[in-house]
């Protein structure tokens, strides 16, 4: 691929940053995980309070607290995953231009704001990491437009599609829960929403984490082959995306 160094911006391996948003993801899934395990107990005692069994008071604020902490807990991950990811994206974004590739779809701005535009934010985001997915192909680097050809795997769109479909499912467990009026069955059915949203919530989480994994590691590949120069590790993690016969399987 033919690149003039004049006019492109420097390629800036987002490794570093890669490592500490798979932390962040890895967290997450593990907080969807925990959370799916503590509404199955949330069901149990539900189950026990229609049978008429006897049920400890304390059993009953303790799960409360528990419930509380939680959603607090998933909340922050949640909005500080976001952001870093968002700032991962525009820089991953920017290194398509560092290749040398043209005759981009869709500006680098739209890694930032096709989060928080109503409506767009539905495909927007999507449709932007297709693209640094397919930029970032070590194989296209013949010309600046052989990228445009690189297919992308359906797991792009299973991970962005369940990752919606599953805040609609928290959407309608919520809902339920604070139209239930305490009705206990109710309240079990969103209690058993909720697990069926945090258990997708976890699959999701944990295919982001390979998708970013890859994109981060095809990235530092594809500039290595154009370079000529390999990249330093800049932290201990050494992701080895398309190399991992693991991860190229399930991608």
């Amino acid at each position: 691929m033919h690149r003039s160094g004049s006019f492109l911006p420097p390629y800036l391996s987002t490794r570093t940053m890669t490592f500490y948003l798979s932390a962040l993801l890895l967290i997450t899934a593990a907080s969807f995980s925990v959370s799916a395990g503590f509404e199955i107990s949330e069901v149990r005692l539900l189950v026990g309070l229609m049978s008429d069994a006897s049920v400890n008071p304390v059993d009953r604020y303790v799960h409360s607290l528990i419930r509380d902490s939680l959603s607090t807990a998933r909340g922050c991950l949640f909005a500080v995953t976001a952001v870093v990811f968002s700032l991962w994206l525009y820089r991953s974004r920017i290194n398509g231009r560092a290749f040398g590739a043209r005759r981009f779809e869709y500006p680098r701005k739209w890694a930032l704001l096709g989060f928080v535009v109503p409506v767009l934010n539905l495909i927007r985001p999507l449709q932007v990491v297709s693209e640094v997915w397919r930029v970032s192909d070590p194989t296209a680097i013949d010309n600046p437009f052989d990228w445009k050809i690189v297919p992308v795997p359906r797991t792009l769109a299973v991970w962005w599609w369940m990752m919606l479909g599953c805040g609609c499912v928290a959407l309608i467990g919520l809902a339920l829960t604070t139209t239930s009026g305490l009705t206990l069955g109710q309240l079990t059915v969103a209690r058993g929403i909720s697990i069926v949203g945090y258990l997708g919530a976890t699959v999701s989480t944990v295919l982001g984490y390979l998708i970013v994994t890859h994109i981060s590691s095809a990235q530092d590949r594809k500039w290595e082959l154009l370079s000529g120069e390999p990249i330093r590790a800049e932290t201990a993690f050494q992701g080895d995306g398309i190399g991992d016969p693991a991860i190229a399987a399930l991608l």
